[in-house]
């Protein structure tokens, strides 16, 4: 297994970086170890030059992608130049723990395959070494994550990051559990760009060497789930940005004026882009924009309601189905403009969930008669839309 190891110069690590550092570094040197005494069961998959050189370009993409995410986040341009190296320190510091979780990740994802490739073929004591050792990986990729959870968000300082009391720290989360930050998806990224590029090199006996002669000519299929639009993903930016100013804005701090207006400043910038661009939209294109908008409540929804209980959860219910209902009235509209569009509706895609809502509503008590109706009526309409999403 390749070392990607390296030392770091960044400051205000947290306190067990170096202890899981060195974990991560003992545990790399045992799978070096059993490499060279296991049989491969690893398998490269076969790839066409075509479909090599497509992964090229659909990495390349991934990879720009999260870096104009990274740097939308951490917002220089938007702040005083005396306020980088804050910025800077803390982007750093994020890099350092990233880092680390991909090569725990790395680790995982070589010792998974192998445990299951070598049951009932190893000795039971070499199978209970490798169990062990993933135990240790896995363990050590969940006190990364605590790490990275503990972390200022990207575009803070460590001093703002440490105004900030328990809960309003928790405000600036995104729900559900923690996993791999944008930090950490951008040097999987950058390891995935250069290994496709390797292949492609292999491939073609050393002919196509660079990312630009990999991918040139190339273009990528379209099949596939819907894509987040450019303005899709300013919304989510957007959402974030407001989180944070409404955090700020509740916090005590002899620096909260000078926050709130850096961030109303982004907000405000932002704001005025999605415009601009919404007003070059045409009517198909402004019907598959709320879809969109519609599709992103879903998802915020659906992360609500999987810790709500009582009446909240029922309303939650409800208000999914009612969406995924707005949904399908959106497509009609767009296939009505445009009836060689591509697009799908939620229930169609994930009909297990959604009749599963169907019949938990009904056994909770908790709906009304009118209520109970409307949930018919959906349900029905649901039910007999014949659109299909291989149209």
């Amino acid at each position: 297994m390749n070392s990607h190891l390296t030392t770091t110069n960044a400051k205000n690590l947290p306190d067990n970086f170096q202890e899981v550092a060195d974990r991560l570094k003992a545990i790399k040197a045992q799978v070096d170890g059993l490499q060279k005494t296991l049989p491969a069961v690893h398998t490269t998959q076969d790839l066409t030059t075509e479909s090599a050189r497509q992964a090229v370009l659909k990495a390349k993409i991934n990879l720009e992608e999260l870096e104009l995410k990274h740097d939308e986040k951490l917002a220089l341009d938007m702040v005083d130049v005396r306020m980088h190296d804050g910025l800077r320190e803390v982007a750093e510091a994020r890099k350092a723990v990233g880092s680390l979780y991909v090569e725990i990740d790395e680790v995982r994802q070589y010792l998974k395959p192998t445990i299951k490739a070598l049951r009932g073929k190893a000795s039971d004591s070499v199978l209970a070494d490798i169990e062990t050792l993933h135990d240790e990986a896995k363990e050590v990729q969940n006190e990364i994550l605590r790490m990275d959870y503990k972390m200022p968000e990207l575009g803070m300082s460590f001093a703002e990051w440490n105004e900030l009391d328990k809960d309003e720290k928790r405000g600036l989360r995104s729900a559900g559990r923690p996993s791999a930050t944008l930090e950490a998806l951008i040097i999987q990224a950058r390891r995935d760009l250069h290994d496709a590029v390797a292949t492609v090199n292999r491939l073609t006996c050393g002919e196509i060497r660079t990312v630009e002669d990999a991918i040139d000519g190339i273009e990528l299929s379209k099949r596939g789930r819907p894509q987040i639009s450019e303005l899709g993903k300013a919304d989510r930016a957007l959402t974030q940005l407001q989180k944070r100013l409404n955090v700020v804005s509740t916090t005590p701090s002899k620096m909260r004026d000078k926050k709130i207006a850096r961030l109303t400043a982004q907000i405000n910038e932002l704001n005025a882009e999605i415009a601009d661009a919404e007003a070059e939209l045409t009517d198909v294109e402004l019907a598959k924009r709320d879809l969109e908008k519609l599709r992103a409540k879903h998802r915020d929804l659906v992360v609500a309601e999987v810790d709500a209980s009582g009446e909240n959860q029922s309303a939650l219910l409800m208000a999914i189905i009612r969406n995924e209902d707005a949904q399908q009235t959106t497509v009609e509209k767009i296939l009505a403009l445009d009836p060689a569009a591509r697009v799908t509706v939620t229930h169609k895609v994930n009909p297990k969930e959604t009749r599963l809502r169907f019949e938990r509503l009904r056994m909770n008590g908790q709906l009304k008669a009118a209520e109970l109706e409307e949930l018919d009526r959906l349900e029905h309409r649901q039910d007999t839309f014949a659109y299909s999403r291989n149209r």
